[in-house]
C-alpha cells in the first residue's frame, strides 16, 4: 500500500469509492462504521483464516491460521510461526471512522500491512478489505475468525495452563520443563534413527501429552506421523497393539484439544 499513488489513495477515501467484495458491491457509506463499540468488539484474540485476492475477474485463497491480537493503544501481536516460538509486533492506527491502516515490519506477515475497511464484525468473524486500483478491479480481502478452541484462549482445560496471551502455546503445569521437553523432542525428530533416539522421542512425547497437552497443535502434527512410521515398521503384535492405542489416544486429545 505505502507504494501506491498518493493520488489513488486519496481516491480511495472519498465517499461512495465502490469497493467489491464477493458478489457484493460494497461502498465506503456501507462500510461498517468504527465507533466505541465496533472497536471493542475488534479487539482480543483473532486467527486468521485465509487472505482472499480478487484481480481482474480471477480469485485466488490462500489459507493462513495465524493467530492476531489487536491490543490496547494501537498494538497488534501476530504469532505466525507455528512451530517455534517467534512472534511479529506491530500497530494498528484508526484513520478515520471506517478505515485503519495495520504496520509492522515483519516480513512473514506483510500481507497483513495497509489500509483496510471493516466489511463485516460480529462476534465470532471479522472481514478486513482493501481495494487497490480506483475501477475497484483489484480487491484484497482478510477473513479472521474466533473458531479456535476456547482452552487455547482461556486455558481452563486440563493442562493448558501458562499461556500465552494470543493462545497459540500453552505450557502446562511445568512450563519450564515442559520447554525443555519440547526442545529436546525437535531436536530428536530430526535425527531419531536409532533405538535409544526412537525411546527419548517416545519418552519425550509422553511427558508432553501428560504435563502440557495442549502445548501446540504442532504437537500432534509430529507424534502422529511418528507413531504411525512406528507401527508400519513393527512386527510384534504385542507392541502394534500399543501403538495403536497411542495413536487412538492422540487423535482423541487433538480433538479435545484442537477441535481437529
Amino acid at each position: 500500500m505505502k507504494h501506491l499513488p498518493l493520488i489513488l489513495l486519496l481516491l480511495m477515501s472519498l465517499p461512495g469509492m465502490g469497493q467489491i467484495t464477493g458478489n457484493l458491491q460494497v461502498r465506503d457509506s456501507s462500510a461498517l462504521k468504527l465507533d466505541a463499540a465496533a472497536l471493542s468488539k475488534m479487539k482480543g484474540k483473532w486467527k486468521l483464516s485465509e487472505t482472499v485476492e480478487r484481480r481482474r475477474g480471477e480469485e485466488s485463497r490462500q489459507e493462513r491460521g495465524i493467530l492476531v491480537r489487536f491490543g490496547p493503544q494501537g498494538a497488534v501481536t501476530t504469532s505466525w510461526c507455528g512451530d517455534c516460538f517467534e512472534e511479529a509486533a506491530g500497530q494498528w492506527e484508526l484513520l478515520n471512522e471506517q478505515t485503519l491502516s495495520l504496520s509492522g515490519s515483519r516480513t512473514e506477515t506483510k500481507y497483513l500491512y495497509g489500509k483496510w475497511v471493516v466489511y463485516a464484525l460480529s462476534e465470532q468473524e471479522l472481514v478486513l478489505a482493501s481495494v487497490l486500483t480506483s475501477s475497484g478491479d483489484w480487491v484484497k480481502e482478510l477473513r479472521f475468525t474466533k473458531n479456535f478452541p476456547a482452552s487455547l484462549a482461556a486455558g481452563t482445560q486440563r493442562g493448558c495452563l501458562n499461556c500465552w496471551e494470543d493462545g497459540g502455546w500453552c505450557w502446562g503445569e511445568r512450563p519450564e520443563q515442559a520447554r525443555v521437553q519440547w526442545a529436546m523432542v525437535q531436536d530428536l525428530e530430526q535425527q531419531a534413527v536409532s533405538s535409544q533416539q526412537r525411546a527419548e522421542l517416545i519418552r519425550g512425547f509422553d511427558w508432553l501429552l501428560h504435563y502440557a497437552p495442549c502445548v501446540n497443535k504442532s504437537l500432534y502434527m509430529k507424534a502422529i506421523p511418528f507413531y504411525e512410521s512406528l507401527l508400519q515398521e513393527e512386527k510384534h503384535a504385542g507392541t502394534k497393539k500399543r501403538y495403536m492405542e497411542k495413536l487412538a489416544q492422540l487423535k482423541a486429545q487433538q480433538v479435545e484439544y484442537f477441535g481437529e
